[in-house]
Formats: C-alpha cells, sequence, structure tokens
C-alpha cells in the first residue's frame, strides 16, 4: 500500500499540492482545500480516532496496543523498516511560502 501512496505522490510538483480541490463533507457542506491540507488531514485524523480507541480500550479495563508510529516502525523487521525513499513529495507539502 505504503508504494501506492508513493507512486501518487512523487509525480507531483508545488502547484499539484497547492491545487484546491473541492468536496463535500460529511454534513453535505460544499467546501475546498489545497490538497497539501487534505493530505495531512487524513493522517492527523487516523492518529485522532486511534487515540479514541485507545481511550475507550482503557475504559473498559483494556490495555490498547501502542499506537506510536515510530515504535510500529521500530517493531518492523529491519528489510521492512527501512527504505530509501525520495522525500521530494513530502517537502513539497511544506512549500517556503506556508511555512509559519
Amino acid at each position: 500500500m505504503l508504494d501506492r501512496y508513493i507512486a501518487l505522490a512523487e509525480p507531483l510538483d508545488a502547484a499539484a499540492w497547492d491545487r484546491v480541490v473541492s468536496y463535500r463533507n460529511t454534513k453535505g457542506e460544499a467546501s475546498s482545500q489545497p490538497l497539501w491540507q487534505l493530505v495531512l488531514h487524513i493522517v492527523n485524523h487516523a492518529s485522532y480516532h486511534r487515540g479514541q480507541i485507545a481511550t475507550m480500550l482503557r475504559q473498559i479495563g483494556r490495555a490498547p496496543v501502542g499506537t506510536d508510529l515510530i515504535a510500529y516502525y521500530r517493531s518492523l523487521p529491519a528489510s521492512r523498516s527501512t527504505r530509501p525513499l525520495s522525500v521530494t513529495p513530502f517537502l513539497t507539502l511544506f512549500p517556503a511560502s506556508k511555512q509559519t
């Protein structure tokens, strides 16, 4: 799956990441955001839900598994946890004009 995400992101230049995407939210309201904001939202939102699930498990007396991404990477065999990736797609998410 990672390969598919990389294949989608690598060819995008800064203009493509800045492209405004129109959509309807879960309430059916029209909205639009730059692609780079939507991608970061998706990643962040998944973390939010992992935290919710961990909290629910604790509330019923269960011990949740770790949800820390770096801990997951450290648990992988070396052959799966090291991958030479181009950082260009990641860096284009943070063009100099958008950094604060």
